[in-house]
Formats: structure tokens, sequence, C-alpha cells
């Protein structure tokens, strides 16, 4: 389906995994594509870029399950089968309340007298596959198509960035735009002495998208979205947008010093998982192509809606249309404008 010149506008780097879902009816959704990178690859697509997905699922991932973004036009050329690990696999379930809990899908169905589904098909894990098998995964960069690497954007949800430190340079260095979900650090909590230090690394980044855990992370507990949101971008020079749920987001522009609220679309939601990564490719795409930090925000959070209404990424390749994603921007456009 795609030639070796094929041009992309963007490039989504990060894992891919398998999803297993309880819903809070005690119906299951299972071997649902998910993982960071194919989410964020979704919120680049429904604006219409040419994306291209590198993820690294494991050796025992079957290639078909690929057809449904293949078939939407999302090049899957950069996909990098994992030698020897298995897929990271992902499961959860839903309480009456909407809490999401940890989930065994094996062990849940192997203890039912008459299982609707062989519990062998199922992982064995607790919430998510073992520490190991996630250390395992990341995408080699000196390994993807040229297409990839001449694309005009790239997103990143992983530590890619450090882990090929000359791939990022000669990205920066030919103005491609990078944006960056913020799940990459594991030092101690950040202060305002020691943060331009550690967040050195993310100066040429055109946008970080944390989310509000992932300032938690950063920062500490109880540290202020808009104290750390001011840190990162005035360390970076940065665009920040730090996801804040269904409280929306928080958009920060370094070179103005201002911040700006941007509200969720009102949608029936379904399942929240994804919704940050979509988020962060609707960011992307909505840099891209208009320059402006807000409208980049409003195809963010449009790009979030779609994701939240079902089951899985390859849900919105099935269901979004542009007439819908352009009313829903319409409606938020005057949200935003009337506050």
């Amino acid at each position: 389906m795609y030639k070796q010149d094929t041009p992309l506008d963007a490039v989504s780097i990060s894992d891919l995994t398998l999803d297993y879902i309880l819903d809070a009816d005690g119906q299951p959704h299972l071997h649902l594509l998910g993982g960071k990178g194919l989410y964020a690859a979704v919120g680049m697509w429904l604006w219409g870029l040419r994306v291209g997905l590198a993820v690294s699922p494991g050796c025992d991932f079957d290639l078909t399950h690929l057809q449904p973004l293949s078939q939407a036009g999302i090049d899957v050329r950069g996909v990098q089968l994992h030698p020897t690990t298995t897929t990271l696999c992902w499961a959860q379930q839903y309480g009456p309340d909407g809490e999401r809990l940890s989930w065994n899908p094996h062990r849940h169905y192997a203890g039912l007298a008459d299982p609707p589904v062989d519990p062998a098909s199922l992982p064995d894990i607790d919430g998510i596959s073992p520490s190991f098998v996630v250390r395992a995964h990341h995408v080699d960069l000196t390994g993807l198509p040229d297409a990839y690497i001449t694309a005009a954007a790239c997103h990143f949800a992983g530590d890619e960035f450090l882990r090929y430190p000359e791939s990022i340079v000669g990205w920066k260095e030919r103005g491609t735009l990078l944006t960056l979900d913020a799940d990459w650090y594991s030092g101690p909590a950040l202060t305002e002495a020691s943060a331009a230090a550690a967040l050195a690394p993310l100066v040429g980044f055109g946008a970080i998208l944390p989310s509000r855990e992932d300032v938690a992370h950063l920062f500490g507990l109880g540290v202020d979205v808009h104290f750390a949101a001011r840190t990162i971008g005035q360390c970076t020079g940065a665009l920040v947008a730090v996801k804040l749920g269904v409280a929306g987001s928080l958009v920060y522009q370094p070179r103005l010093d201002c911040f700006d609220h941007i509200p969720i679309v009102p949608v029936i939601a379904v399942d929240p998982t994804g919704a940050g990564d979509a988020y962060a490719g609707g960011f992307l795409a909505g840099l891209l192509k208009t320059g402006d930090p807000l409208e980049a925000a409003l195809w963010a959070t449009v790009s979030a809606s779609f994701v939240v209404e079902g089951y899985g990424a390859a849900f919105a390749l099935e269901r979004a249309t542009a007439d819908e994603r352009d009313r829903r921007l319409a409606v938020l456009r005057q949200q935003t404008a009337d506050r």
C-alpha cells in the first residue's frame, strides 16, 4: 500500500499494546489495539495527516491486526517486531463508580465454570505485563524508513529521544516539529533549582504534553499545575499543554507567559483509555498545520473526544467523520470565544 517515496506529514513513536477491558456491566472487550503510539497516531490521522506509526510489538504479534490502520491510510512500515519479547499487554476493569482497577483476564475466565472464551488465549497479568517486558520495548530510530526520517513532525511518548540523541539532533537541525508526552522521567522530584538541568534534553521540542499525573511525577504530589507548566516552558522554550482529564487542558505559552484553559468536548464517554495520547496527536496536527497553540489545543481536544466514545484505538478510525470533526471544532471554538 505504501510506496517507498511516499512523504509523511508526521510520525508517532512509542508503544503498541493489546488491551483487555472489563466494563462496569461485566462485559469484556478483548484483544483491542492500544498503546500510546497508536492512540497518538489516530489523533493525528483524524485531521487528514499522512501518518507513520513507529512502534515495537512483540515477537508473538500478528501483523494482520494492523489491517484497520492500513485500510484507514496509516503507514505501518515503521512497526518493528521485537525479536524475543512478547507484546505488551494492559488490562483494566471498571467499577460501578467508573474507577479503573487492575484486572487479570486469564485468572478471571479460568475461574468460571463455563468461560465464554478460552482462558489460555488471555494474558495472565495483573493490570500490565511484567516490568521486564515493558522495559524491552522501544523503537530503534536508526531502523526507520526514509519517509519517517524526513517527516515534518514527530511525536514521542517514551524515552527513544534519549536513547538515540544523534537522530534527535538530525531532526532538530532539519527543523522537524517535535512533541513529547512527559512519560519519560525517572529521577527525583524537580525543584526550581534542579529543573533546568533535568529538562535540558527537551530544549528544541515544540511542545511538551504532560498529564496531571505526569506533572505530579515530575514535581511531586500537590504541585500547582500552573507552576509546573511555567517551569517546563521557561526551561525548554516549548509550548506546554497539561492534560487534566474531564477538566480539559491548561495551555502555557512561554513567549507570552500566558495560560489558557480549554474545556472538553461534551460527548458520551465510554472509555477514557488513550484520550491523552489522542490529544497529543491532535495537538501536533494543529500546531503543524496552523502554527497557533490555541488552535492546536482545540484540535487536540476534538481528537480526544472521538476515542473516548468506544473501546480500542481502532474505534475512532471506523466511526469518526470529517463533518462531525469539524462540527465539534466549531462548537469548541464558540465555547472558548464566549468566555
